[in-house]
């Protein structure tokens, strides 16, 4: 079982302000785990905080990015890796959940349809 305080960490700044928010990294939290990223392979690296483009729905809180390191060293993940875990959190989410695959990380916003 997935020890929420254990198993993935938040770089400092990642506040959490909705619920939606927090559920939804929860259920990404456990997505990485089962596949065997733990630790600081399972990161939030951003929620409000950090420089995002006018209107990001990173500042209404609506929106956070998952970390996609392969190992500890900071390798990124496989292509198609990253197309996989991407997918499987969309069918976790649900329709009103957009994932975005940027080059460092899954961008992950509330954006309801």
């Amino acid at each position: 079982m997935l020890n929420f305080k254990k198993g993935v960490k938040f770089k400092k700044g990642g506040e959490i302000v909705k619920l939606h928010t927090l559920l939804a990294m929860m259920k990404v939290a456990y997505i990485y785990y089962k596949r065997g990223y733990t630790g600081v392979l399972n990161t939030v690296t951003s929620v409000m905080d950090g420089k995002h483009m006018e209107g990001s729905k990173h500042y209404t809180g609506d929106a956070f990015d998952q970390r996609t390191w392969a190992d500890a060293t900071g390798t990124q993940m496989d292509p198609t890796e990253k197309e996989y875990l991407a997918w499987e959190i969309r069918e976790a989410l649900g329709p009103d959940w957009d994932v975005v695959i940027e080059r460092t990380h899954l961008h992950i916003e509330y954006d309801p349809k």
